[in-house]
């Protein structure tokens, strides 16, 4: 600072006077004997210049070979002269930019700016210019030349932090020569530490394996993805799925068929699919492959099959198979309830006995089954099936009017049509204390009729119980006189579920259960997931004149029907919250099952 007030002529040293002096100045610094090379590097450090037309401005120049210096020996130099763009000495010198520690170097972010959306990324650094610039990064030869063995590069290493005490973990990799005379390096994969300077392991480091090479060389187990997927009528065999998928046969009758394979005549792919019959038989059919064993067109119960793919150009022309067959330990017989209920109902589809026994297994592992009176699951497709209950012979339904029977269950036309389970609240079967009925409805009812002549209110019950004014129940779409349908309801006097009036909400198409464990309140399980809970001032009794619980028809009136779409119906003893749980997860789960 003494320097420069002398040269500036000032007399003292002023902190303003400086500020004045300096301000839009250019500076030299440093000795004027530094070498230049043939392309004129500049010889001595110039502060608040423009670079590079010259005059005041924001930059600062450093001769080649120069920069900022510290103490530790850590810098940030030019080297000039690196290599040439041409003739060395004759042309544009190309310099190489260092950046030195001493002893370590760190590249750090620490702002805790907000991540991309979608990519994930956030703070962090570009490596590389954005657009064509053919810039490339290399990790550099770590041997000396004329190093008598094989050389490797510099080591790479990813460091992990875990568990309270800090536990660090190590994986690497880095290049390593693959000969004294070609000029593919292999790239080699490490896991624990691994020394940086002679490329030992250090602990318990091992090597994993890398490139050899025209090819890759692995060392240790292999483990490779496997996927579960439904076997259908139509089974696709997946390549891009999994190295090894696992399916279980959801149908009786299977066609085969290869998708996703990266068909060429340079390509070679395998895959592994196991093949599980479960309960019941299966008969295949197969593409026209190059069959290197026996093709089996019909197996299980209860057997296993290992079919092994390769793709060895486009077509299933060019795939060789060859599978083997066994019994398959893991199946698990029908549940015996479920199999009476299947012979009962003459069923024949695979995903629907799946869909069913895991039902029922649901249902008993929930500890639901003992207190059901009558479970409608409206599988089959047929009014017959439909009518049956799972849970036992008892109260099979009898259909009235208009209803569509298919396989997303039972449709009502809003005006004749309904199915009448012959359960009544007054057989004794419920009780004041314990009593629930649900009912699982797929799709917004579209058609409803006036409670009774001049109504301006409908509604649409999708299960009730009839009777007299002071002795039904009802659960359905209550639509105000606006004629919006919008409202869950349940209704009834003074019979064992419910009260009236009770419009519960806006109405969302799902699985609603009406529960009851005490004499004086009541639970609702609603679709959206909500529970409504009423624990006092539902004082019940079970009237004698009670009606039959109906399906697509219930409440007071006896021409209050719906046009909704029901599939599946439950009755019985109440549940506590456990198995009401329990109850929900089941139902929730077959419907996925049946695809509905």
């Amino acid at each position: 600072m003494l320097e420069i007030t002398r040269k500036l002529g000032l007399g003292s040293l002023n902190a303003s006077l400086v500020s004045s002096a300096l301000s839009n100045a250019t500076f030299t610094a440093g000795s004027n004997n530094l070498p230049t090379d043939a392309y004129k590097t500049v010889s001595r450090m110039y502060i608040g210049t423009n670079f590079p037309s010259g005059g005041a401005g924001g930059d600062i120049l450093f001769p080649d070979w120069s920069g900022p210096k510290w103490q530790s020996g850590a810098a940030i130099v030019d080297w000039g002269e690196h290599g040439w763009l041409g003739t060395p000495g004759l042309s544009q010198p190309l310099n190489e930019l260092q950046i030195i520690a001493n002893w370590r170097a760190a590249l750090a972010a620490y702002t805790a700016y907000t991540f991309y959306p979608g990519s994930g990324l956030g703070p962090g650094f570009q490596m590389g210019g954005s657009g064509h610039f053919g810039d490339s990064f290399w990790f550099q030869h770590n041997t000396a030349s004329g190093y008598p063995g094989l050389g490797n590069s510099k080591l790479v290493s990813f460091i992990t932090q875990s568990s309270p005490s800090n536990v660090t973990g190590y994986a690497s990799i880095r290049g390593v020569a693959n000969s004294y005379t070609s000029d593919r390096a292999m790239l080699r994969f490490y896991a624990g530490p691994r020394h940086a300077l002679d490329n030992s392991a250090v602990g318990d480091g091992i090597e994993l394996g890398g490139t050899t090479g025209n090819r890759w060389e692995l060392r240790g187990p292999l483990i490779q993805e496997q996927k579960q997927a439904p076997g259908s009528v139509s089974c696709p065999l997946d390549f891009n799925a999994a190295y090894c998928v696992t399916i279980s046969a959801l149908a009786s009758n299977m066609t085969f068929f290869t998708t996703n394979r990266q068909a060429a005549t340079t390509n070679y792919e395998q895959r592994v699919f196991v093949i599980r019959s479960g309960p019941a038989a299966i008969s295949a059919t197969w593409p026209a492959w190059a069959w290197l064993t026996s093709a089996p067109t019909n197996f299980g119960p209860a057997q296993v099959l290992r079919l092994s793919l390769e793709s060895v150009g486009p077509g299933e022309t060019n795939i060789l198979a060859s599978a083997s067959l066994g019994a398959d330990p893991t199946t698990v017989p029908y549940d015996s309830d479920a199999t009476n209920f299947f012979a009962r109902a003459n069923t024949t589809s695979l995903q629907e006995k799946a869909a069913i026994d895991a039902f029922v297994v649901a249902l008993k592992n929930g500890n639901v089954w003992p207190s059901l009176h009558a479970v409608y699951p409206f599988i089959g497709s047929t009014s017959s099936s439909q009518a049956l209950n799972l849970v036992s012979t008892n109260y099979t339904i009898t259909w009235f009017g208009t209803v569509t029977h298919d396989a997303n269950g039972v449709t009502g036309d809003g005006l004749t049509g309904y199915g009448d389970t012959g359960y009544s609240p007054a057989k004794g079967l419920m009780t004041i204390s314990s009593a629930h009925f649900s009912v699982f409805q797929r799709l917004a009812p579209n058609t409803f009729y006036p409670a009774k002549p001049g109504d301006t209110n409908k509604s649409g019950w999708f299960l009730g119980s009839s009777g007299t004014e002071a002795s039904w129940n009802s659960i359905g779409n209550r639509v105000s006189s606006d004629g919006q349908w919008n409202s869950l309801a349940i209704s009834g006097p003074n019979a064992a579920l419910g009260g009236y009036p009770a419009l519960i909400g806006d109405y969302h198409a799902g699985f609603e259960l009406l529960n009851r464990t005490n004499s004086t309140g009541m639970v609702l399980y609603l679709a959206d997931g909500t529970i409504y809970a009423q624990n006092t001032g539902f004082n019940s009794t079970i009237p004698p004149d009670a009606g039959n619980f109906t399906i697509l028809k219930g409440g007071y009136y006896n021409n209050e029907f719906s046009g909704g779409n029901v599939t599946f119906v439950s009755i019985g003893l109440g549940l506590d919250a456990q198995q009401a749980n329990a109850l929900i997860a089941a139902v929730n789960a077959l419907q996925t099952a049946l695809g509905r």
